[in-house]
Order: structure tokens, then sequence, then C-alpha cells
């Protein structure tokens, strides 16, 4: 039973500074995926010689949704961290205000 309880709030005080980590490595890896392969995408549209490689495109567009995701989700906590609050906390505003 005390398995359950942990995975309810696995984002915490005490490790909050991992998840902001692995959030700001994670916007570093996409970044590093699009500036890698754009090379390649523009270098194939100006060559007529070479055949299209659909792969990088679609590499491209899968790191820059993600990167966009884990960009917008960054923020938030970027947010949150100066303001010195977690997200339960947050959230928890957000509830009482709904409620009144």
């Amino acid at each position: 039973m005390t398995s359950l309880i942990g995975v309810n709030n696995c984002v915490g005080w005490r490790n909050y500074k991992f998840f902001l980590l692995f959030l700001f490595y994670g916007c570093v890896f996409c970044l590093f995926i699009l500036a890698s392969s754009l090379p390649f995408i523009v270098v194939q549209f100006a060559s007529r010689d070479v055949p299209f490689n659909y792969q990088w495109m679609l590499m491209l567009i899968i790191a820059s949704a993600f990167g966009l995701a884990l960009v917008m989700f960054g923020a938030m906590h970027l947010r949150l961290l100066f303001i010195n609050q977690t997200t339960i906390e947050d959230m928890e505003k957000v509830r009482e205000k709904t409620v009144r």
C-alpha cells in the first residue's frame, strides 16, 4: 500500500531539482537534434541530385514537437520555482478558487 502513496506526488520537495534538470537536459537535447539535422535537410532541398531522405525530416518534426512541449512545461516549472511552490501547491490554489 505504501508504493501507491508515492505515485500521486512523485515530483515533490526532495526531487524537484532533478526534475528541473531532466527538463533542462531534455530541452538541450532537442535543440541539439534540431541544430544537427537542419543542415542535412537544407542540403537535400538545395541539391537536386541527392534523393530526399524523409527520416531527417521526421526527426526534425519529432524533435521540434517534443522540444516545444518541454520548453513550455519547463517555463511553467521555472515560474513555480521563482515563486517557491511545487506543482501540488499550485494546483491546490486553483482548486480552492474554483470551489468558491
